[in-house]
């Protein structure tokens, strides 16, 4: 039995100081890399998306001007990914979700059905669930939280994420193998040759 609506929490505050600041917006396929992962985030049935902004937030907001997503601006978005984080989990709470999905803004290459599939897996997991999905042995993004752990995400500063809960909450860790490779490729890792 499915067990409430998830909220998606897009981390869209970077400083992006490798691609000259302005990396979600770039085209990918003529679309805004951050458009792309929004869209593929509404096709997978989520629809409260909630886009935190910092850097060039107006940027961002133009690329989306076309989304039905909430904006949350993050003022401390020079301090690191931990505050926005923080700030998207806490503006979540306003519909009360029962589970967030935390997505980066810079994978376009993610498609619905990843998260369709890591969407489902959460709905059946038991309540306290992290589901995460993986691809050939590497973890990547989005995972889905269960949202009573939104007190200690939305206490997160500085640039550290959520992995420490992660690896604290394994006995509720659920991995869904996922086949697409894109669920590992964020823009920098592509920019890199890691991928």
């Amino acid at each position: 039995m499915p067990r409430g609506d998830i909220a998606a929490v897009v981390l869209a505050a970077g400083l992006a100081r490798r691609a000259g600041g302005d990396k979600l917006t770039r085209l990918v396929d003529g679309v805004p890399m951050v458009a792309r992962v929004v869209a593929a985030i509404k096709a997978a049935g989520i629809h409260d998306v909630i886009v935190v902004t910092g850097h060039r937030a107006e940027h961002v907001e133009r690329a989306l001007e076309n989304h039905a997503v909430r904006f949350v601006f993050n003022e401390s978005y020079a301090d690191g990914m931990g505050t926005s984080l923080a700030c998207g989990v806490a503006a979540a709470a306003e519909t009360k979700p029962v589970g967030v999905l935390v997505m980066l803004g810079d994978m376009p290459w993610i498609t619905a059905q990843p998260i369709k599939d890591i969407s489902a897996a959460f709905h059946h997991a038991p309540e306290r669930s992290i589901v995460t999905p993986v691809y050939n042995g590497a973890q990547g993004h989005p995972v889905i939280f269960d949202y009573c752990y939104g007190d200690e995400l939305s206490a997160l500063g500085g640039d550290r994420g959520a992995h420490h809960i992660i690896t604290r909450e394994k006995s509720h860790q659920v991995i869904v193998d996922i086949a697409d490779s894109a669920i590992i490729k964020d823009w920098d890792s592509v920019e890199d040759g890691k991928i």
